[in-house]
């Protein structure tokens, strides 16, 4: 159910939207915006709210310009750069990673700064073949971030491409 091989599935991203409903988050880092499914979601959420900011960071200036029109109105701040050389101006609720593989956990370790004790920490594609390029790296960078203090233990759900869930220790 997602609109092309790279895109989060849609019923991932109105999951992802359900629980910014639930959690309320006042600040959420989304990083990896590509074509903004997810970042219109959310955007309809915290507007929904009536409460919250979100701000997505997209390393493609192109992408981010498209993102940036979908979700004109909404309570959201598209930019464009590395998410791990982001500071953020307000502290974080939630942060969802779904840029490059390698980049995720640098983002996860480069936010714990600025994350509340309540941040919850999502992670897109946790459910990917290994043999798929890049992906074991990724896996072994999430157990290095538990084993290094950083995130508690990560529950992976069993969607599709899999969305992780865990908090900062």
């Amino acid at each position: 159910m997602a609109p092309d091989g790279d895109a989060t599935e849609l019923d991932v991203s109105r999951l992802i939207g359900a629980l910014v409903i639930a959690l309320k988050p006042d600040y959420v880092i989304e990083t990896g915006a590509y074509r903004g499914d997810t970042t219109e979601i959310i955007g309809h959420a915290l507007a929904f709210l009536g409460r919250g900011r979100l701000l997505s960071v997209e390393i493609d200036e192109t992408r981010a310009a498209v993102v940036r029109q979908r979700v004109s109105g909404l309570p959201v701040t598209v930019v464009t750069g590395k998410a791990e050389d982001v500071m953020p101006d307000s502290p974080v609720d939630m942060l969802f990673v779904d840029s490059a593989l390698d980049a995720r956990m640098r983002e996860v370790r480069a936010f714990r700064p600025y994350a509340l004790p309540r941040c919850v920490i999502l992670a897109h594609d946790s459910a990917l073949p290994t043999y798929e390029p890049g992906v074991s790296e990724f896996f072994a960078s999430m157990t290095a971030a538990v084993d290094d203090g950083i995130v508690q233990p990560w529950m992976r759900l069993p969607t599709p491409r899999g969305l992780a869930i865990t908090r900062y220790r």
